[in-house]
């Protein structure tokens, strides 16, 4: 039996009168025939809604049972509950009918209908709710009910916990932050035109990139450090005119030493010479040529080379006794002695294995032999072995406090022995060391690329200076400390009594060794085939 829906319409219930909200049931009324002819008796109606025309997806359904139909019209109330109506979306309602006696299948009736709503139709649940909404309302009103909001209607703080993952894009705001009625906001990215007021921040501000500049007027700027300014860029333009000179200058120019007035000069040892450490003889600088087997002697007043000394092996170490230069072969097992007036050889002694640093006590001469883990005590006058006293593994630098001989090894082992006797007096540890002074009161140790301030006595760590890039030689002025930094092609002044960086100085490609000759610091450069002497060295 073949039905057909011929005419659709949805009415509210007419009880509903007031304004008070009713259920979520409404009467449907329609019209039915069959064989083309008005329907009468009863049929069982089976009513289901969907979200589209066809297809789509079931939302809910009702079933009026054993409906009378008179002359086609039958009327029936129908209720889905307020769930398939909650988004306020398109619904559509499919129809299916059998007569009231049957038990068999129920016929489609086809299209489906479009739920719309009836114009001046009474309140709906949901509105008849909403009136009735008081202070007293929390939470009666979920999310999923809220389909939009008018900005201009929200009043008072939002938490950022609820907005701030939300938020994207660039967002105009014109005022906002706390503590004042207007703020503005600082632009991350691009440029920005002033803003106003004064701002304080607790932490460090970072300005990084090649643009990574402060502009403006630098008045308010305090504790500046000076070794932070480009060597050069303070000229005596930018001094006061009651400005003095370096204090070391005027000492030479009070003392008529005119010719230690000179800038700072770099000397030439040949090409791929590789100069590598530095020992004055109270007149004159000599330097080892590692990669040449040779030793230079410099005079320092002019830098000539007065002579070049071979007879030695991988020269590294040197140090000078008072009337001879002593130099550790460090491509084999011995120390050559040379005499400082005239260059003669006049011995090699055998020590440990890969000899590094030589030291002198007074009396005697101490090598560093790197591969054997031990020191070799040797007579300066006769070069005898007076004693081989083991130390931790990979000896390098030497240094002679006045009573103990201190070792610094690999892995940052600083030993001290006494010096009469060789006795092992204790072990200290400085992290990542590599070579270290005296300043006739503490010992200074590199350490990574910090200094560090130790106690002879204890061993105590009296702090912990940093200089910026990795240390690799010290040497002390009488007043202040001059470091090598092999990353930088720089020498870094350091004042020993507070620690103060005092200035960078330029140099050659990977300056090493250093050496002071009463006036001028000199400094070896290791791939720059060269030696410089830098400007006068006196405390400022």
């Amino acid at each position: 039996m073949l039905k057909k829906l011929l005419f659709v319409s949805i009415l509210l219930s007419a009880t509903a009168l007031s304004a008070a909200a009713q259920t979520s049931a409404f009467t449907y009324q329609g019209r039915l025939t069959d064989a083309n002819s008005a329907a009468s008796g009863s049929y069982d109606f089976y009513f289901q809604i969907f979200d589209a025309a066809s297809g789509g997806t079931f939302l809910g359904a009702d079933f009026a049972d054993n409906a009378v139909v008179a002359n086609g019209i039958f009327t029936v109330v129908l209720d889905f509950g307020t769930a398939p109506f909650q988004t306020g979306a398109p619904r559509y309602l499919e129809i299916s009918v059998r007569p009231g006696a049957s038990t068999g299948a129920f016929t489609t009736l086809t299209p489906r209908q479009s739920i719309t709503s009836a114009p001046y139709a009474l309140q709906s649940l949901k509105a008849g709710t909403a009136d009735s909404l008081s202070t007293a309302c929390f939470l009666c009103v979920t999310d999923a009910q809220i389909q939009a909001l008018d900005g201009a209607k929200v009043a008072g703080p939002v938490a950022v916990a609820q907005t701030a993952n939300a938020l994207n894009g660039i967002l105009p705001v014109a005022n906002g932050g706390t503590g004042s009625a207007t703020k503005n906001f600082v632009d991350l990215s691009t440029d920005q035109p002033t803003i106003a007021g004064n701002k304080t921040f607790t932490g460090a501000v970072g300005v990084t990139g090649a643009n990574g500049v402060f502009n403006g007027n630098g008045a308010g700027l305090t504790n500046l450090n000076g070794a932070n300014i480009a060597n050069g860029s303070v000229t005596a333009v930018q001094l006061a005119a009651d400005a003095q000179p370096n204090g070391g200058s005027l000492k030479m120019l009070g003392a008529l030493r005119w010719d230690l007035l000179k800038a700072e000069t770099t000397f030439p040892t040949g090409a791929g010479s590789g100069p590598s450490r530095l020992a004055f003889d109270g007149s004159n600088m000599w330097v080892t040529l590692f990669n040449a087997n040779a030793v230079a002697k410099i005079r320092t007043s002019d830098g000539a080379v007065l002579g070049t000394y071979n007879g030695v092996t991988h020269p590294f170490g040197i140090a000078f006794d008072g009337a001879n230069i002593w130099v550790a072969n460090n491509n084999g097992f011995g120390v050559t002695k040379i005499r400082a007036s005239d260059g003669a050889a006049l011995g090699t002694f055998t020590v440990g294995s890969v000899p590094n640093d030589v030291a002198f006590d007074g009396t005697n001469v101490w090598i560093s032999s790197n591969g054997s883990a031990s020191v070799t005590k040797l007579r300066a006058s006769d070069g005898a072995n007076l004693g081989t006293f083991t130390v931790a593994t990979g000896p390098t630098a030497l240094v002679f406090d006045g009573s103990n001989m201190w070792v610094l090894c690999g892995g940052g082992a600083l030993v001290k022995l006494r010096a009469s006797d060789g006795a092992n007096l204790g072990s200290f540890s400085v992290a990542n060391g590599n070579d270290f002074v005296f300043d006739g009161t503490n010992l200074w140790a590199a350490s990574g690329s910090n200094v560090v301030k130790i106690r002879p006595s204890d061993g105590a760590n009296l702090g912990t200076f940093p200089v910026g890039a990795a240390v690799d030689q010290i040497v002390f002025d009488g007043a202040n400390l001059w470091i090598s930094t092999s990353g930088g092609n720089i020498v870094t002044k350091l004042r020993t009594s507070d620690g103060a960086v005092l200035g960078t100085f330029p140099t050659g490609g990977f300056p090493s060794g250093m050496a002071f000759d009463g006036a001028n610091v000199w400094v070896a450069n290791g791939t720059g085939s060269s030696v410089t002497r830098l400007s006068p060295a006196f405390s400022q």
